[in-house]
């Protein structure tokens, strides 16, 4: 680690020697994307002082990604498991936390299970998102539970301009087929952006076909000058066959799992004064999932049949007020008061194991927060906050956190750093499972801290920064059998430390032309059995090369490299290279005859070498998997 960061400092300094002298003559290319997830209000992106990654919609059409955990695998920190083909479970996990450690956001409106504690990505589809933010590191302080190893927020487009409808259909390998339709636009007082898609495949295996209804939608409308109101809606109606082949030596042949999840979230803003404004955010989150297994062809007995329901009330009153600079210095203070109620319903019938039972159980969380940001003289930024939950199972939670950046504008420099303690409350899995729950269980709870750099360089056609990490968590929640019973019940006795380095390159040397480069090493150890955590890749390499002509020509290749990680039952699961390559042309374009804008045509190759390799142990992943089609917008 220490010889890494010598050699990533020699570099530094040499590229900032080139940056000053070398490219000192050209015009800047100037870029201003701004961020919401790290404060909760709209800042630049070079003002934050956390770890913040943007992926744009251009860059999950550049990939011709379909499902959203695709363009998650080349984010700094991040390490995204799928457990085998198409619809399975699909994890993510931020700087080595626990899956279950991400609070995952759709437009600001917590989606992670009630149950579980974690979200599975496999249903999400990428239709109609107009950024994903992911922040990275404890974020209990504005967001609370869940949020120790950071937060992934996805924003659904808003319409804008003229009327425009999209329709595209694709097929491909495993009798796969897909099918889309768009409609979005905008009018004086309002926007509208809505999309359908509809997913078909045989898989590659034996009961591993997959489909998959998804619905997408945002309806926004300015109620006044001052007062405005977005709603967004999304629905998911899924079902995946499973085939035990982690688990049986033979798969199975008709077991099924079925999901539908509905979200609506609704947010009203109001501008009071110039330097006051407040929001209201009603929602919620329901998702419904069941596990059916029929005895196997040719024999009897009965059907074991699970169904899980998990939902989430939120409501979130936001308060922001502005100051006016004073002698450079000017500051946002944020407060806010958030109530929750986390609802968790499971009935199992013909269970092999655990026989029929049923539990409805639910609890409350209730916070308020408070945060400022310093700015002086848009060179030096401090963010200080703190968060009180109040939660029904276990009592009080305090969660403070400051970060800084300093910007050193002649040089394009950016250093940065951050402190923060965050916390998980028990899940209702955790605190009511039969002959598992344990009602009497502590929060987990976390400390990380992060500093880095970041550094613009010549002239803004290229962006590095690297970032060191530490977090320590406390209370970790497991099964085990402290009375040596064989019975095994929720307990908090597991702790667990992570540490590591994330570095990125972006590259814009113009010409069409774009590479994005990652690269994470993180060293984590269970301080309970002196293990690694499982599924935790050690070192982690993406590459991103995009090049388009004149917007009518794409291609782009995507590459992601996983190092060796610990799984379950103490294996090690070897580590792979998954190339993707994806590209689009445009045939026509603004024929105004027919109303059409473009006619594209696009494939995308996944797995391209057809690596054999598992990302969840025991669990293969598709081979070389090819999908193409065509899209057609009119306006």
């Amino acid at each position: 680690m220490k010889k890494g960061l010598m050699i990533l400092a020699s570099l530094w300094f040499f590229l900032l020697i080139m940056n000053l002298t070398v490219f000192a003559q050209g015009e800047k290319v100037e870029l201003e994307p701004i961020v919401i997830t790290a404060t909760r209000t709209q800042i630049p992106i070079k003002n934050a002082p956390d770890s913040i990654t943007i992926i744009t919609e251009e860059e999950i059409k550049n990939q011709q990604a379909d499902t959203v955990f695709e363009v998650l695998r080349n984010v700094p920190g991040t390490s995204v498991v799928q457990s085998g083909s198409l619809g399975s479970t699909t994890s993510v996990f931020l700087r080595g936390g626990e899956s279950d450690h991400t609070l995952v956001l759709i437009d600001g409106m917590e989606v992670n299970s009630t149950t579980t504690g974690g979200f599975d990505f496999a249903d999400l589809t990428s239709d109609n998102i107009e950024r994903i933010e992911i922040l990275r590191g404890a974020q209990s302080t504005l967001y609370g539970s869940k949020a120790i190893g950071g937060v992934i927020n996805i924003i659904t487009k808003k319409g804008e301009g003229k009327p425009r409808f999209k329709f595209s259909t694709k097929s491909g390998t495993h009798e796969t087929f897909r099918e889309g339709t768009d409609v979005l636009g905008s009018w004086e007082k309002g926007n509208y952006s809505f999309s359908f898609s509809r997913t078909d495949s045989d898989g590659q295996f034996t009961n591993d076909d997959y489909e998959n209804s998804s619905f997408v939608g945002k309806l926004g409308i300015d109620i006044t000058e001052s007062i405005n109101w977005d709603l967004s809606l999304r629905y998911i109606d899924s079902e995946f066959g499973v085939q035990d082949n982690g688990f049986l030596d033979s798969p199975d042949v008709n077991r099924t799992n079925e999901r539908k999840s509905y979200l609506i979230n609704s947010l009203l803003s109001q501008t009071i004064f110039d330097w006051w404004e407040q929001s209201l955010r009603l929602g919620i989150f329901d998702d419904e999932f069941k596990d059916t297994d029929p005895p196997e062809p040719g024999s009897s007995g009965n059907t074991p049949h699970t169904k899980v329901d998990s939902r989430v009330w939120s409501l979130d009153w936001q308060h922001n007020f502005y100051t006016k600079k004073i002698f450079g210095l000017s500051n946002v203070v944020t407060i806010g008061t958030q109530l929750k109620k986390l609802e968790g319903e499971n009935e199992t019938v013909n269970d092999p194991w655990s026989g029929n039972f049923f539990f409805d159980k639910s609890f409350n969380e209730k916070a308020v927060y408070f945060q400022n940001q310093f700015n002086f003289k848009d060179m030096l930024f401090i963010n200080a906050g703190a968060r009180i939950d109040d939660v029904s199972t276990f009592g009080t939670e305090t969660s403070p956190k400051v970060s800084g950046a300093f910007l050193i504008k002649k040089t394009g420099t950016k250093l940065k750093a951050s402190y923060g303690e965050g916390f998980k409350s028990p899940t209702i899995n955790e605190l009511f499972f039969p002959n598992f729950g344990n009602p009497d269980l502590k929060p987990e709870k976390s400390k990380g801290y992060d500093a880095g750099i970041e550094q613009e360089l010549f002239k803004g056609r290229m962006y590095a920064g690297a970032t060191y990490f530490k977090n320590n968590f406390d209370n970790l929640i497991t099964a085990a059998d402290p009375d040596g019973d064989g019975i095994f019940t929720a307990t908090n006795i597991k702790e667990a430390e992570t540490e590591g380095v994330e570095m990125f390159l972006t590259l814009n040397p113009g010409f069409g032309l774009s590479l994005n480069a990652t690269y994470t090493h993180q060293d984590t150890k269970d301080k309970t059995n002196n293990t690694e955590l499982v599924r935790r890749p050690n070192d982690t390499v993406g590459l991103n090369i995009n090049y388009n002509y004149k917007q009518r020509f794409n291609i782009n290749l995507n590459v992601t490299d996983i190092g060796d990680r610990l799984d379950t039952s103490n294996q090690t699961n070897a580590g792979y290279t998954k190339i993707d390559l994806s590209g689009s042309l445009v045939i026509f374009k603004d024929r105004p005859r027919f109303r059409l804008k473009n006619l594209e045509v696009f494939a995308r190759a996944e797995n391209l070498l057809g690596e054999d390799y598992e990302e969840a142990k025991n669990f293969p992943a598709p081979g070389v998997f090819v999908l193409g089609g065509i899209k057609v917008t009119f306006h």
